[in-house]
């Protein structure tokens, strides 16, 4: 099984994967450095192997030049593993990156005759967002960084990440995709009086015991619960854990694993 993955810190691998010099795809095996939810996935899953790699436009390295696409397409797509985890979870990311990360990754795979047998999201704070700042092309503006060049304002943020959600659920429906989604921050709750709020599928998400998918989320009551590294929402790894068991459910129930 291929299984691509994307979302902020809150999913990410602790390391970030690249190239050699020769342009040959190094992979980490799953028992070391387990510090994300998707170890424990891959565990469950028997999938041994984890592509990881960072979608940050300063620390992403590129074949041809020095700009930073916002995915490394000519990476993931020479890696021609058949059980594995591709992995682009980023620091700082945005709904918006994911989204287009997403999209680039399928596509490149369906247009190289290939297609990803899962897709697994993590969507990410509601105001963060693409920007150009004056000293590079792209960056990930977010309340920690690069917050200079904007951030998005509820509740328009939260209606932006809606329609994320929409347009990648219907991308992934039509393509005939298995998919999950986790929605790690809380949506405004305005956005229910949009019609488009209806098109969305809430039994794709999975959710922290019985909140809300998406006007919930996870942070606020994992961190009540004592379930977070630190004040920003990172999971530990009893969270880790649950998170792995909620999508180990959900794949369960629609695949034959074993």
């Amino acid at each position: 099984m291929k299984i691509l993955v994307n979302g902020c810190s809150h999913s990410k691998c602790g390391y970030s994967t690249f190239v050699d010099e020769s342009k040959k795809i190094i992979h980490t095996p799953v028992k070391t450095n387990v510090n994300s939810w998707q170890w424990f996935l891959a565990e469950k899953l028997n999938i041994n192997k984890i592509l990881s790699i960072n979608t940050n436009f300063l620390v992403l390295p590129h074949k041809e030049s020095d700009f930073r696409p916002s995915v490394p397409v000519d990476y993931i797509f020479e890696y021609n593993e058949n059980d594995c985890i591709i992995s682009l979870a980023t620091d700082g990311k945005g709904n918006d990156s994911i989204l287009m990360d997403t999209l680039s990754s399928l596509r490149g795979f369906e247009n190289k005759g290939e297609k990803i047998d899962l897709v697994l999201i993590q969507f990410s704070g509601p105001t963060r967002r693409l920007v150009s700042p004056d000293n590079q092309r792209y960056a990930y503006s977010n309340p920690h960084d690069n917050f200079q060049y904007g951030l998005n304002f509820e509740p328009s943020a939260s209606l932006i990440t809606l329609h994320n959600m929409v347009i990648l659920q219907d991308y992934l429906k039509k393509g005939g995709y298995d998919y999950y989604f986790l929605n790690y921050f809380p949506l405004n709750g305005l956005i229910k009086e949009e019609t488009i709020y209806n098109e969305l599928d809430l039994s794709k998400f999975i959710s922290y015991k019985d909140t809300h998918p998406i006007f919930d989320g996870w942070i606020d009551n994992i961190k009540k619960d004592g379930l977070a590294v630190d004040e920003d929402g990172h999971p530990n790894v009893d969270l880790m854990k649950i998170i792995s068991d909620e999508f180990f459910l959900k794949i369960k129930n629609t695949r034959d694993l074993l």
